[in-house]
């Protein structure tokens, strides 16, 4: 995708894009079934992808990374983390969270993927 992309190849990267979603889409879910029959309303709603990495590489790349972790501490709204147990990232997360920030309530979902 990273060549499609330097090589301006717009159709070469929107079709690696389509094979890359089929696959991920896999752990968003925690059903499969779920999962293959979301991905052609998921396609159409994310619109097109070339365009979409045109912005993320030229326009989102240059803000750099998220630099307020260390600010967390000094939210005191309360704070509402979902968290699904089948989650491909690691429950860990949802941990550190919740030492960065006191106030946050963590609820776990059973049978549920990345997407709550």
């Amino acid at each position: 995708m990273e060549r499609a992309l330097g090589a301006e190849d717009a159709e070469s990267y929107r079709a690696l894009d389509r094979q890359l979603v089929a696959l991920s889409i896999r752990a968003w879910f925690y059903s499969p079934e779920q999962a293959s029959t979301y991905l052609e309303t998921y396609l159409d709603l994310a619109g097109d992808a070339y365009n979409a990495a045109l912005v993320s590489e030229r326009i989102l790349g240059s803000l750099g990374e998220f630099a307020a972790w260390d600010r967390l501490g000094a939210w005191e709204a309360p704070t509402l983390v979902l968290y699904g147990y089948q989650d491909f990232e690691p429950i860990t997360q949802a941990y550190t969270i919740k030492e960065w920030a006191p106030q946050t309530r963590i609820v776990y979902l059973n049978e549920c993927g990345h997407y709550p």
